[in-house]
């Protein structure tokens, strides 16, 4: 009888990389771009010794031949390997660092001859006793695709070899089209105080349920790592009870969210440091997405530095996320708001810039959305103004019959501002949420410009003369569109100037908003319209101006 052919391997040049990785840390992080773990290892030995290696490496201590020793000492590893023999053998090698990529490439290529020979032996025993051929073949592809992907890691490819991605595809995660999937980033930008943990919080709550949130669609259930540094327990506390009361979660419910999202407090880790140990924050708990809040407390370097943050955004962060494992979600601040004509002007791919910082930010991020609150208190725009497109978002618009849905990468959403009273507690407890609001007007995408009027200034029309527009409150109203319309066609106002005078008017008490979304003229303002009337009147008559 034949005896088995040995699988391909190559001990001699695993023992040499081993080497390699003693002499010089750089080669470490070599074998990581190059995707090699411990699994392309054949002898157990190697395996078990290049993954106490990495640990090392990634956990900032020294790695040479006398720590390797102690630590696989310490994990009772150090005879399973072949004792102090083994560790001067590895290390009593004398390789050059420049043979390292070579040895790389070799245990990489005899990992992957194995493993297809893994997958066609798989092949053939299921065939054997298979039902389904197409499952089967759907197997077999999928696991020949897994090989091909591991054997092209950092190769040279052909245009030609890259493939359509499949629709709603395993790794997608948020939106549609792949607008955030397992490998990607999002930065999210506001102004401080503004409310992004809240934000952050109750959107992995959501995440964790596979529920959509404000209207981004969600593909699955997933689980996240908040790391954070800004918010204390009793923050947290009341943010975890108002997301039970809000969403009224169920004992299942809640139980999901308690197994799928994860707080951990670090106030004291930066730039390398806390990248070591986020990985193995992230090693422990495996999640899907990694919330960083705020990016500032976490970089440990100058931000408006190109080659200090880029360094901790890519090779920190990209290199402990090399396997496209999970997606980044990363809050971050505005620098010093604009106003005026700053803001009236910024066009709408430009809102993507508003972080602080350099803007490698922008350009590393797969994703950028900033919360950037209005004239209303409580009430915010969250734009998604990197990719938004992709994330097949619908707004909710009252029209002047009925309510309809509009894509928009601008959501208007809103602070619930609800209390209620918890039995025990003096005081009333403010709910804190977010949720939607129904806007009275199609909202000007923030991907699409709209027209203007030239005359922004609004000291040039007279209260009396914009509450006139407004219908009497004795009547049902009229949605803020139809309004908008009356006050161009009769006043050749804008709309910037016209939304501004709307929030003054609302201050004075002249107009009100129906509960459903509607605007009218209040009492006091059918007697300030009334006024203006007259005084037109007489003027017309007597030709004198009032």
């Amino acid at each position: 009888m034949t005896p088995p052919r040995p699988a391909p391997h190559s001990l001699e040049a695993e023992a040499y990389l081993l080497s390699c990785c003693l002499l010089e840390g750089a080669e470490i992080t070599r074998c990581a771009d190059a995707g090699l773990n411990v699994s392309d290892f054949y002898l157990p030995a190697h395996a078990i010794a290049f993954g106490v290696i990495n640990d090392l490496h990634n956990d900032g201590k020294p790695v040479d031949p006398a720590v390797l020793a102690e630590e696989l000492k310490r994990r009772n590893e150090l005879d399973a390997v072949g004792g102090y023999p083994f560790i001067m053998d590895i290390s009593g090698r004398v390789p050059t660092t420049a043979q390292a990529g070579y040895f790389i490439e070799t245990v990489r290529e005899l990992s992957v001859k194995r493993e297809l020979i893994r997958v066609a032996s798989s092949v053939i025993e299921n065939a054997r006793g298979s039902d389904t051929s197409l499952e089967l073949l759907d197997v077999m592809e999928a696991r020949c695709s897994a090989v091909r992907h591991r054997a092209t890691i950092n190769k040279h490819r052909s245009l030609a070899d890259f493939n359509l991605p499949k629709e709603d595809g395993p790794d997608e995660l948020i939106g549609h089209n792949r607008y955030l999937g397992r490998g990607d980033s999002c930065l999210i930008v506001s102004s401080s105080g503004m409310g992004k943990s809240s934000l952050s919080m109750i959107w992995a709550a959501h995440l964790a349920l596979g529920l959509d949130f404000l209207g981004i669609p969600t593909k699955r259930r997933s689980k996240s790592l908040i790391i954070q540094a800004e918010d204390s327990d009793g923050d947290i506390g009341e943010l975890w009870f108002s997301i039970k009361h809000v969403m009224k979660l169920t004992g299942e419910q809640i139980a999901t969210v308690r197994q799928n999202v994860v707080i951990i407090r670090d106030k004291i880790n930066r730039g390398p440091a806390f990248i070591a140990a986020m990985r193995s924050h992230i090693a422990k708990h495996k999640p899907d997405f990694v919330w960083l809040n705020p990016l500032h407390s976490y970089a440990g370097c100058e931000i408006t530095d190109a080659t200090e943050i880029g360094q901790f955004l890519r090779e920190g962060l990209n290199k402990a996320n090399r396997d496209d494992s999970y997606c980044y979600m990363i809050i971050h601040h505005t620098p010093k708001p604009m106003s005026g004509k700053a803001v009236a002007d910024k066009k709408w791919h430009e809102f993507m810039y508003d972080a602080a910082g350099s803007a490698e930010l922008v350009n590393w991020a797969r994703a950028v959305i900033t919360l950037k609150p209005t004239d209303v208190e409580g009430e915010f725009d969250l734009v998604l103004a990197k990719r938004g497109k992709r994330a097949g978002v619908q707004q909710e618009v009252q029209g002047e019959t009925t309510t309809f849905l509009q894509p928009t990468t601008r959501l208007s959403i809103k602070q619930s501002g609800e209390t209620i009273q918890i039995e025990g507690r003096k005081r009333p407890f403010y709910l804190l949420n977010w949720e939607t609001r129904v806007i009275a007007e199609p909202v000007a995408d923030a991907n699409r410009s709209k027209h203007r009027s030239s005359t922004t200034r609004t000291e040039i029309y007279s209260d009396a003369e914009v509450v006139s527009i407004y219908p009497a409150h004795t009547t049902d109203g009229h949605p803020i569109g139809k309004i908008l319309d009356e006050a161009k066609k009769n006043l050749s106002m804008g709309k910037t100037a016209f939304m501004e005078r709307r929030a003054v008017l609302l201050a004075r008490g002249y107009i009100t908003q129906t509960t459903d979304g509607r605007y009218r003229r209040t009492p006091k303002g059918d007697t300030f319209a009334a006024d203006l009337a007259q005084q037109r009147a007489f003027a017309s008559k007597t030709g004198i101006a009032a």
